[in-house]
């Protein structure tokens, strides 16, 4: 990498620094469903002067990948930050404890195990709220999961590990293609505060780039440590090179010990029972899995108490109204195009002959459906005597899809029977299009081939690579 290029990436990671980010249940405020619409990457993103899209080779299943098989690219990023000073000194954690003298409870430390919150992690939702999340998929008992999310288009946020989806390519490819949000849950779900710098680069920079090259380049903007093991050292370096932010939970049914034999299913939804008929406030964060088929019928059997308590189900990024994504760009679909005007009425018929043809409506215009959905057709040819009246607007297409076409000109009436030309009378349906609510949110994720280059939208598409 040139030193140019070395430069950038220390300004680009200043700035991800600085980039205002939630913090705790306190710090946020609901601002509705937050759904992410089209994302695309800008030309001079930066991500993409720093990173193209190469053929991808994973580190092995069932370890921490070997930090010296990193693209260059981290990490030369990685010392960029410990040379500016900004990744704390905390020795690292043997077996869950900190060496002697060393207290992960304190605010220089702030261990989440200790629920230690730091000032930009998510612990509770909004009041009267229920995050729906799962961890450690995706997992042959996930697709039943997926189905039942998407029957009750409910959305939910997945902390995927990437050992799992490399393992389960098409399981992964449901949940997304579903539309619920994917989080990261790092590689292989070490305790990371037992890491090296650069092993946590590895572990967070790898589950990033797998999910960038599943989904044809998203980058998500939250994540889950395995076991909630965090502390300031491992928050400084998912968020100052990774831009993501750190989401825990305040109710734990322990779920994920069925395998072990400690709980069963009717001993987790007892427990979720208990938190969905408590206080409103603050809003939940139940920690649930998608690993066993006990840990997933719990939640389907749990859901209709969750909804008929009055709790609003929405994923972590939807509790805030927060974009999904760190390169996504939110857009309120749009209502469908114009009808096509009608066409001109035909010359009145002599003595009651028929009149001639009414001319063919003009097309409609187009739907404001993100990038422009697809205009209403032309209006049908008026049949003798006045025009036909314009085709109505097609459906605005959802998040840039092309809207449906409009319908058909009314037919024109009938000509008179006298030598008077009928007037050429027209109708217009005014064309209604919803300004996109738009939110960009750039994002520093130091990764080599970690995205393509997307195109903006040019005469009303995206084209995305």
């Amino acid at each position: 990498m040139s030193s140019s290029i070395l430069t950038f990436s220390v300004i680009f990671l200043t700035v991800i620094a600085a980039h205002p980010t939630p913090g705790a249940h306190e710090d946020h405020v609901a601002r509705g469903s937050g759904l992410l619409g089209r994302w695309y990457h800008e030309a001079d993103h930066p991500s993409l002067q720093l990173f193209k899209r190469q053929a991808t080779t994973y580190p092995p299943v069932g370890a921490t990948p070997d930090p010296t098989q990193m693209p260059q690219a981290w990490i030369q990023a990685l010392a960029a930050l410990e040379a500016a000073g900004s990744i704390p000194n905390i020795p690292q954690t043997v077996n869950g404890s900190y060496p002697s003298g060393v207290d992960g409870t304190s605010s220089a430390i702030c261990n989440s195990v200790f629920e230690c919150k730091g000032p930009t992690d998510i612990w509770n939702a909004p009041d009267g709220m229920l995050g729906v999340s799962f961890d450690d998929g995706p997992t042959p008992f996930s697709p039943r999961l997926y189905d039942f999310l998407k029957s009750q288009n409910q959305k939910a946020t997945h902390f995927f590990i990437g050992t799992a989806i490399k393992n389960n390519p098409t399981v992964f490819s449901q949940a997304y293609n579903n539309g619920d949000e994917i989080g990261c849950h790092t590689w292989s779900h070490p305790a990371m505060t037992s890491l090296t710098n650069s092993q946590i680069v590895a572990e967070i920079g790898w589950t990033q780039q797998i999910i960038s090259d599943m989904t044809g380049g998203i980058v998500p903007r939250f994540w889950r440590p395995p076991t909630g093991d965090s502390d300031n050292r491992v928050r400084a370096i998912a968020s100052g090179m990774f831009g993501l932010i750190q989401v825990d939970w305040n109710q734990d049914p322990d779920d994920w010990t069925v395998g072990l034999g400690k709980i069963t299913q009717a001993g987790i939804e007892q427990l979720i029972a208990g938190y969905v008929n408590g206080p409103k406030s603050p809003g939940l964060i139940i920690l649930e899995h998608e690993t066993y088929n006990e840990t997933v019928n719990a939640f389907i059997d749990s859901y209709p108490l969750m909804k008929s308590k009055g709790w609003d189900t929405r994923s972590i990024g939807n509790l805030f109204g927060e974009s999904w994504y760190q390169n996504s760009i939110l857009v309120t679909p749009g209502q469908g195009g114009a009808g096509g005007q009608g066409g001109a009425g035909g010359q009145g018929g002599q003595n009651g002959q028929p009149g001639q043809p009414g001319q063919p409506g003009q097309p409609g215009s187009s739907g404001s459906s993100g990038n422009g959905g697809s205009g209403g057709q032309a209006g049908q040819p008026g049949q003798p005597g006045q025009g036909g009246a314009g085709g109505a607007g097609g459906q605005g297409g959802q998040n840039g899809q092309p809207g449906q076409p409009g319908q058909p000109g009314q037919a024109g009436t009938a000509g008179t029977a006298t030598a008077e030309s009928a007037s050429a009378a027209t109708t217009v349906t005014t064309a209604k299009k919803s300004a996109g609510q738009v939110r960009y949110d750039a994002a520093g994720l130091l990764f080599k081939g970690l995205l393509a280059a997307p195109f903006i939208a040019l005469a009303h598409m995206i084209t995305l690579v």
